[in-house]
């Protein structure tokens, strides 16, 4: 129903003239778009338990067609510095941001990026980067796979988890009206709350006893550390997302300073360039965190609050937009320009009633 009323409010719009006057605002700030994974083959992007950050070639392209048609795609730094200094950026100006640093990114996002001439920035996770490993959400997220038919995943959650948390993660994979996909969401995103040790106890356990499930990183990889060399040579822009994707503000003070330090020395060593950029883990942050950060050098941080920046007030917190498959698709799941641009411009919020937006992925 929301799709329907999307896709003929957006085509009224436009022809109204409507759309295209509202591709100005934010007036002298900036959009910031968030994306996560880009998907090649259909049937695996259907398959993955967190379609909130994800979206295919084919839509990615589509959209990059579109911004680099209407609007003023600027990088990061440029829009840093525009709003630190007061200076309105120009009209439609839009920054296209990636967390994480998948494998997919270099493969499929690059290429349409390169095609377009636009440029990116891309918040690496350090320790991901490599290729070898999974990122927490997607290794908790093959291991239930593999457990989620086996009587014993109820008792490891017993074992492992404060008791109402093992209940609730224990009804929620028996949930009958759930797909797979959406029931290993939902407990990933139950478990992202629960004590930091307790979790990596039933990591560890569900790891012994299915040890195929997260031997190979494969399509779920981080990119290499040549990948990130050649795309920074042809105009791409890296920041630090932390070492390891913990939300940072559940960790002690040392574990924070590790978190972030160790990230920024690791990508500079690496790439052999300055990082001033940052992204939070989960949008989670504090003062004290962002003071951690100023202290390592960083100039501006990205956070997962749903809006446009416009002032040097926004640097601490920048806000951005989470894009995925739905968010510009028509009727019958294509591309649509009108949907994407009413999107942009926050023209849905108001019609909707969208009173407050979080944009975060659903795994976060």
């Amino acid at each position: 129903m929301v799709v329907r009323v999307k896709y003929w409010l957006a085509f009224l719009l436009r022809k109204s003239g409507i759309l295209f006057l509202a591709r100005r605002r934010p007036f002298g700030g900036v959009t910031i778009l968030c994306y996560h994974r880009v998907f090649n083959d259909p049937r695996s992007m259907r398959d993955y338990c967190f379609p909130g950050m994800a979206i295919s070639r084919k839509m990615f392209d589509a959209q990059m067609a579109c911004l680099a048609k209407y609007y003023h795609v600027v990088c990061l730094s440029h829009a840093v510095e525009c709003l630190k200094s007061g200076r309105s950026l120009p009209v439609g100006a839009v920054v296209i941001t990636f967390d994480d640093g998948y494998m997919d990114n270099y493969l499929y996002a690059y290429p349409v990026l390169q095609k377009y001439e636009l440029p990116a920035t891309f918040f690496l996770v350090s320790e991901f980067m490599g290729g070898k490993s999974l990122l927490w959400f997607d290794r908790i997220a093959r291991l239930l796979d593999c457990a989620e038919a086996g009587p014993a995943l109820p008792a490891l959650f017993r074992t492992h988890l404060p008791a109402a948390l093992s209940e609730r993660a224990s009804a929620l994979m028996a949930a009958h009206a759930a797909s797979r996909p959406q029931k290993i969401s939902a407990v990933v995103g139950l478990l992202k709350g629960a004590p930091a040790a307790a979790v990596a106890g039933l990591v560890e356990a569900l790891a012994k006893q299915f040890p195929a499930a997260a031997e190979s990183a494969g399509a779920d990889g981080g990119m290499s550390w040549e990948m990130l060399r050649e795309m920074t040579r042809n105009g791409m822009d890296v920041g630090s997302h932390t070492q390891t994707h913990t939300i940072l503000t559940g960790l002690p003070a040392d574990r924070v300073e590790h978190e972030i330090g160790e990230s920024k020395r690791q990508l500079e060593q690496q790439l052999s360039t300055t990082v001033r950029w940052f992204c939070y883990p989960n949008g989670n942050f504090d003062d004290r965190i962002w003071k951690n950060l100023a202290r390592h050098g960083f100039w501006a941080a990205c956070a997962l609050r749903y809006g446009s920046n416009k002032s040097a007030n926004d640097l601490t917190a920048l806000r951005r937009i989470n894009i995925n498959e739905a968010f510009s698709a028509d009727l019958f799941g294509d591309f649509s320009e009108n949907v994407f641009m009413a999107e942009l411009a926050g023209l849905f919020d108001w019609v909707l009633l969208r009173r407050f937006r979080r944009g975060s992925p659903s795994y976060k």
